[in-house]
């Protein structure tokens, strides 16, 4: 019946990692498109799939390359990601060739590059590089925008195809800035970013590689490493076609992604549109092994299948997202804050999603709560994502009974305990059980935050204030 159930073998799992379902389009020897359709309340809605050919049907010839890589060091990496992130950076440089040029930038409160500019990709660079990755660590803040300006400050020395590869979390909280840099500053580049870890920001890692006109590769386990660095090097060795073009009939009136990334082996390129009426042909074009490759598909015929119109109002919300740099610098910060809810909570309530503004109501018909009784929150127990160490999190042992981790994994509000009593302390303790709370406590009180913090500098720049002022006074008497 052309549908598919799924289910996990093992049974139920600890929810503290990411589910990741992945699935390859059949092989053909060149490019070739799908069509899916949708009617939404009276408007017509389509799906197109470009799918690569075959890697038998592909040029040998790999691309001169320019490879800048981004690699984060912040203390939200501590643990198993950074680790898988040190052993994907060694592979991707393994990988490079003579023709090849490569320079590493590493961030976390700051960013610094390795070299001023690219250099070849000779052994004994190479080797260089190797020896000063061994020496990173993972401690900090997450100042990713610094990391970008680095990589893409169009200082090149290179005349290849330049490509930067970015290995990070995510664990970012500018999002629209670094959407609106990207954007502004990508030219001819192309961005890839690589998610690490159990639990990345995956929002972040897709709409920074869908505005670099890149890709999105996720590593979750140690294991995964070798061969998604793997694939991922294959692809970007040898794009199956570039410098695409589209054209679209009159008919069309919106289509997503507004700007068409490569097409690489073992990854099609999803377009969805909508349209007064599907009727005429859209037109591909673009460079294949150094040849101008073109295609047209006919817009009329697609198979009907249900889901379409929501998918287009995800990426117009995504799109919506990525203009609010844009539209703070032309109506100012609350201006486009206004505009830019108004516009998701439209498109929430016209296509039933959930968004940052919008929210699915569910009302119990039966009472699950005894006569009498009202309702109260209850804090929630969560799992910590997996790979995270409770130690590099907490600063304690938190196995100790005293320690904050221990603490407020048991209350729902759970203040530090420093200058409170034992008794107190065991009082926290009876209050709740493990809840999400817990980890706020723990990213606020002791993770590295994710950009410096201006409490900490505007407390530091008073205490030297006073040192100043007793200094003077000293020197008076």
């Amino acid at each position: 019946d052309g549908e598919l159930h799924i289910e996990l073998q093992a049974g139920p799992v600890p929810a503290e990692r990411d589910f990741v379902l992945e699935w390859r389009p059949a092989s053909t020897d060149a490019p070739r498109a799908a069509l899916f359709t949708e009617t939404f309340n009276g408007e017509t809605y389509a799906l197109l799939m470009v799918m690569p050919p075959s890697g038998e049907a592909l040029p040998a010839k790999r691309l001169a390359r320019e490879v800048i890589f981004v690699i984060d060091t912040s203390g939200s990496m501590a643990g198993t990601s950074f680790r898988e992130a040190r052993t994907a950076l060694r592979l991707a440089l393994k990988r490079l060739s003579p023709r090849d040029s490569f320079n590493i930038v590493a961030f976390d409160s700051t960013a610094q590059r390795l070299y001023r500019r690219s250099v070849a990709a000779t052994p004994e660079r190479i080797g260089h590089a190797l020896r000063r990755i061994e020496a990173l660590t993972a401690d900090g803040g997450t100042e990713m925008l610094a990391a970008l300006k680095l990589a893409l400050d169009g200082n090149t020395a290179s005349s290849g195809v330049r490509q930067v590869v970015f290995i990070t979390d995510g664990a970012v909280g500018n999002e629209t800035a670094l959407f609106d840099f990207i954007k502004s500053h990508i030219g001819a580049s192309r961005l890839f970013t690589v998610g690490i870890g159990s639990a990345p920001n995956g929002y972040f890692m897709r709409r920074a590689a869908e505005a670099g006109r890149g890709t999105f590769t996720y590593i979750g386990r140690p294991e995964e490493v070798q061969t998604k660095m793997s694939e991922l090097f294959a692809r970007l060795e040898s794009p199956v076609l570039g410098d695409i073009a589209v054209q679209w009939p009159g008919v069309v009136t919106e289509v997503f992604p507004e700007r068409i990334p490569d097409l690489y082996l073992g990854e099609p390129l999803v377009m969805v549109v909508k349209a007064s009426q599907l009727t005429g042909a859209v037109h591909f074009s673009g460079m294949r092994a150094r040849a101008r490759w073109q295609q047209s598909v006919t817009l009329s015929g697609g198979a009907a299948q249900g889901g379409i119109a929501r998918l287009f109002a995800r990426r117009k919300i995504d799109a919506v997202n990525l203009e609010q740099g844009y539209l703070r610098r032309e109506l100012g910060r609350e201006q486009a804050r206004v505009q830019v809810r108004s516009k998701i909570v439209e498109l929430g309530l016209a296509y039933h999603l959930v968004t940052r503004h919008t929210s699915l109501v569910a009302v119990e018909k039966e009472r699950s709560i005894p006569a009498g009784e009202k309702v109260k929150p209850w804090p929630v127990p969560v799992n910590l994502p997996a790979g995270w160490e409770m130690e590099a999190i907490w600063g304690e042992d938190p196995d100790d009974a005293s320690s904050t981790a221990m603490i407020a994994m048991m209350t729902k509000a759970a203040p530090s305990p420093a200058d409170k009593g034992r008794k107190q302390q065991d009082e926290l303790r009876k209050s709740a059980p493990t809840s999400q709370d817990a980890l706020l406590v723990a990213l606020n009180q002791r993770l590295p935050q994710t950009a410096t913090s201006a409490s900490l500098l505007l407390l530091a720049g008073l205490l030297l204030l006073g040192v100043a002022l007793l200094l003077r006074r000293r020197g008076r008497a």
